[in-house]
């Protein structure tokens, strides 16, 4: 074994703790845009759009190409067997411990953050809580003070979605009557009318359709109202319904939904009901699920919040275990390191990463930059074979013994091309027309977008390799004590950082500024932390393995 390939990279060590380090930032960021954050601030600043799709587009590639290239080593140095041991001491205990511990303060947190007395805040002022609440003598008292009925908020939704949502019809009547767009879009293209039907809400859309809202109207899906009520209820759809409601704040009961779709279906045929709903109609299954409609559920209920990173590493460990043992009795098997460090890399790694992200829901269901997030107890497959590729290609780069950083030597160009050529097309393609087009007239957008989007996660990869070889050429204490505490800090920063942008959304200072009050808090917190109760104890060595003090001098 040459050194390169059995040494401590502390390049790549410290490379792993920025990316780490990098989801504070991106997290503290989605409270200044409009995005399903718990903490809507009243500072906004869409400058932080680039900072979210700039970070969101190379991040968790570039920590699972490491995680591969880390997991080679281990198994290089020490075996499959210690390999396995380490991960599960490393990886999978610290991901059980954080579902009885992270992921409930993440959810306590969030109910504080997004709980009834945050409904004026979570809006644009208290006609937006009228609305939603029902009230309609409010609502009726803003209208005839001025207030605009039919102005989408900070999100992109209007009063009109907000009032179906939530299941206000007195609401609805009140804002038809005040004469707002019946088939007004939201941010994704839906009308109130999609809502209702997403939502199983009767009412708000026996009065939409009474006065003329569009049933086939496309939203950029590409679904109409009727096309979200295809199929039979299932565990699966009632996951996903529940998922989208407590992005959006809205109280909904999966029997009541259940029972709607059925009168709602009807309704948009023009058929006459009545008021009372059918409660089993058109319900063949009855109330069990088949095996995809569970599958289903399973990958699109979250679970694990941000540690799903922990949960799919603990999946492609055990697929390298599985390769690892079939190479140790297979010799011949190996990747030539021309393929692995040369430009040629390029040509099978582009299209390699371009087929999980072509099924990639939301980024062609909806503009966005960058992969889909998978956080369910079952992973999307394809999102599992995207991050794969990345983890896989780490691993193959440890065997191929770049001692001479051959994958990272144009770092500055690889940078430059990636942030000011790369990002600005793919935002300009996937984000700017994305908005404009609806789903199906994107014939060339979708592939475009999704080349640049992979591009760019690969160019910044080599790139921030090769700065990161260039800068630290030796070990750095300092530097080694933040990588250190970075697992800490990324495990532990989400309900922290919720925690500490509560306060903060009312005070009158600017978005930059509260952003960087968040970060700096929530960092030096964690630090602390860090410092008094993790590093020299259990959870220390249940993260990092066990330290020791340095002895003091006199």
């Amino acid at each position: 074994m040459t050194p390169e390939r059995t040494s401590r990279r502390h390049d790549l060590d410290a490379l792993r703790a920025f990316a780490m380090l990098l989801g504070v930032g991106l997290h503290a960021a989605l409270a200044y845009i409009p995005f399903p954050w718990p903490v809507q601030d009243a500072s906004r600043n869409e400058g932080f759009y680039l900072l979210f799709f700039a970070v969101h587009g190379f991040r968790m590639q570039v920590f699972f190409l490491l995680s591969g290239f880390f997991t080679a080593m281990l198994w290089r140095r020490h075996g499959l067997r210690a390999l396995i041991t380490h991960r599960f001491k490393r990886v999978f205990l610290p991901l059980l411990l954080g579902l009885f511990t992270v992921v409930p303060a993440v959810n306590f947190v969030s109910g504080l953050a997004s709980g009834p007395e945050a409904d004026a805040k979570i809006e644009a002022g208290p006609f937006w809580a009228a609305v939603r609440s029902g009230s309609v003598d409010e609502v009726r008292d803003h209208l005839a003070a001025g207030v605009d009925p039919g102005a989408p908020d900070k999100w992109g939704i209007t009063p009109l979605h907000w009032a179906t949502g939530a299941d206000q019809p007195g609401a609805v009547a009140l804002l038809i009557e005040a004469g707002v767009a019946l088939d007004a879009p939201d941010n994704e293209g839906s009308s109130p009318l999609h809502w209702a039907a997403l939502f199983g809400r009767t009412g708000p859309a026996r009065l939409l359709l009474e006065n003329g809202a569009d049933p086939d109207l496309r939203n950029k899906k590409g679904d109409t109202p009727a096309s979200i009520l295809e199929g039979e209820w299932s565990e699966g759809l009632e996951g996903i319904v529940l998922y989208i409601a407590d992005l959006l704040q809205l109280e909904i009961d999966a029997d009541e939904v259940r029972e709607a779709r059925p009168v709602i279906r009807a309704l948009l045929g023009g058929e006459t009901v009545s008021d009372s709903r059918m409660p089993a109609a058109g319900v063949s299954k009855g109330d069990h699920a088949d095996l995809e409609d569970v599958l289903v559920g399973l990958m699109f209920v979250p679970v694990f919040h941000h540690l799903w990173f922990l949960w799919f590493l603990c999946w492609l460990v055990l697929v390298f275990a599985g390769f690892a043992w079939v190479a140790g009795r297979l010799p011949w098997l190996r990747v030539a390191p021309a393929l692995v460090l040369s430009p040629a890399r390029f040509l099978w790694l582009i299209p390699l990463t371009l087929l999980p992200q072509s099924l990639m829901r939301f980024s062609g269901a909806m503009p966005g930059f960058g992969p889909d997030t998978s956080a369910g107890l079952l992973p999307m497959p394809h999102m599992l074979l995207y991050y794969g590729v990345f983890f896989f290609y780490g691993a193959l780069l440890h065997g191929a013994d770049d001692r001479e950083g051959r994958v990272g030597r144009w770092w500055p160009a690889s940078l430059a091309v990636g942030l000011f050529v790369v990002l600005p097309m793919g935002l300009g393609v996937s984000v700017e027309m994305g908005r404009e087009m609806a789903w199906l007239e994107r014939d060339w957008v979708r592939p475009v977008g999704m080349t640049l989007e992979v591009a760019y996660a690969w160019l910044m990869a080599f790139g921030l390799m090769g700065l990161f070889r260039a800068v630290l050429t030796s070990a750095n204490a300092r530097i080694r004590y933040v990588s250190d505490a970075s697992y800490w800090i990324y495990v532990f920063h989400l309900p922290l950082i919720i925690a500490v942008q509560i306060p903060m959304r009312d005070w009158p200072l600017g978005a930059v500024t509260k952003f960087a009050l968040v970060c700096a808090a929530t960092m030096g917190l964690l630090l602390a932390a860090y410092a008094a109760f993790v590093r020299y104890t259990w959870i220390g060595a249940l993260l990092n393995g066990r330290k020791t003090r340095a002895p003091q001098q006199g």
